[in-house]
């Protein structure tokens, strides 16, 4: 009796070609993989008992993130009968996910004490306030609970995500950033400002990204109120961090400056924590989604975070003839702090030098490829100032080192002259 495996992408057109089914059929030797017509996927015959086999496959570090269903058939050796032949849906899913073990993934980090912190930790501290008085915002990331990956399947379906971008941690990371809020594609969070909070719940209550997980998925993924910059990054991370700037993936079964910038430091990076802005849900759930498909992933804090709305890299204020601020002219502003996401991934789409960790971010902020979403952008194009790297690298170096420009109304020709005037709450550069 001969045997076919056949396993693909749920919730997609699979195919052979696009690398959403694969068919493997078990060798009748036991101990050697084999592949079919030169697959990257292998599998390999290692028990036979009466009733059953045993068999181990080998994934390639190629194969395509996410829920996968598994058929099996069953045929007469030697036969070429239809009738002899025997197909069965197995009920029980998996998903398949990154490996930051393995040396030929994207995601490979070779550091186990780094692993620890930013695949297995599952709480942490947010941190916000000001680069005087940071304060640190308990949450629990939850990545290994039961709501976790089902959602992120449901995101990738949601965004019509491809199987290509699907095995690809630079492709899939842009379009998490897109997908945690609603504003593009009726994602998770509701990003909200205005201080009414009434229809929803305050995105300073929140202390965990499961518990937004849930609602979102038990309410038919219908966006949950609200959320601001930290409950993103805790999404896409569930971990927080502040700081100064095997040959195949994992099987889950489906049942889990603006200048003056202060950090505490992990590891050497040029971008800086800071606190005070009203953005903080966004980045935790980034957390969460992010280690859950095992991408090394943490939340960064920002202090005095420069939004440059134009790209020329300056924060511009106006000012009239008494030193009062002109409203209207610009929506430069600078937030007490701000909160993204760095994933670690190698870049193969960029030269050389620019792996490593790259910033996304998933408060909606800035568009970019028609959607509200920054990154990947990595952190080493952020250090050396290389502005037109992908993926929004002006956007990011604009947060942590735009020039701050005060522009001041001359009372005799009512032209704007460079200024050194100053808001009396700002503190200095």
């Amino acid at each position: 009796m001969g045997e076919c495996r056949n396993g693909r992408l749920a919730g997609l057109d699979p195919s052979e070609e696009n690398g959403g089914r694969v068919k493997l059929e078990v060798p009748t030797t036991r101990g050697s993989f084999f592949a079919t017509d030169n697959s990257p996927w292998s599998i390999c015959l290692v028990l036979t008992e009466k009733s059953s086999i045993t068999v181990k496959v080998m994934l390639p570090p190629i194969a395509p993130v996410g829920l996968w269903r598994l058929e099996v058939e069953t045929r007469l050796r030697d036969s070429d009968d239809p009738g002899d032949r025997a197909l069965f849906n197995v009920k029980e899913t998996f998903y398949i996910l990154f490996n930051p073990w393995n040396p030929e993934d994207l995601v490979y980090l070779p550091d186990e004490t780094l692993i620890k912190e930013y695949i297995f930790e599952d709480t942490g501290k947010l941190y916000q306030g000001n680069y005087d008085y940071p304060t640190g915002k308990r949450w629990y990331f939850g990545q290994f609970t039961d709501v976790v990956l089902p959602t992120c399947n449901y995101l990738f379906e949601l965004g019509d995500v491809s199987v290509q971008d699907r095995a690809c941690p630079v492709k899939l990371s842009r379009h998490i950033a897109a997908l945690v809020d609603s504003r593009d594609e009726n994602g998770v969070l509701v990003g909200s400002w205005s201080n009414d909070y009434g229809d929803g719940v305050s995105p300073t209550t929140w202390t965990s990204s499961t518990t937004i997980l849930e609602q979102y998925m038990n309410t038919g993924g219908a966006p949950v109120k609200y959320g601001q910059c930290w409950v993103y990054s805790g999404l896409v991370t569930t971990r927080t961090c502040a700081v100064s700037y095997s040959q195949h993936r994992l099987v889950e079964t489906s049942q889990n400056q603006v200048h003056g910038t202060g950090v505490t430091p992990a590891d050497p990076s040029p971008l800086r924590e800071t606190a005070n802005t009203p953005h903080a849900v966004t980045p935790w759930c980034l957390v969460s989604l992010c280690r859950a498909l095992g991408i090394p992933c943490r939340s960064i804090t920002n202090f005095s975070s420069a939004h440059d709305t134009d790209g020329n890299l300056l924060i511009e204020r106006f000012f009239d003839e008494n030193d009062n601020p002109i409203f209207g002219k610009t929506e430069d502003s600078i937030w007490n702090f701000h909160l993204w996401n760095e994933l670690w991934m190698q870049r193969p789409d960029l030269p050389g030098g620019y792996g490593g960790w790259q910033v996304i971010d998933a408060t909606p902020q800035t568009i970019s490829d028609g959607l509200f979403r920054v990154g990947p952008c990595p952190v080493a194009a952020v250090y050396n100032g290389h502005l037109e790297v992908n993926y929004d690298a002006r956007f990011v170096y604009a947060e942590v080192n735009a020039d701050l420009i005060s522009w001041k109304r001359d009372a005799a020709t009512k032209q704007f002259k460079q200024s050194n005037v100053k808001n009396e709450n700002e503190a200095d550069a």
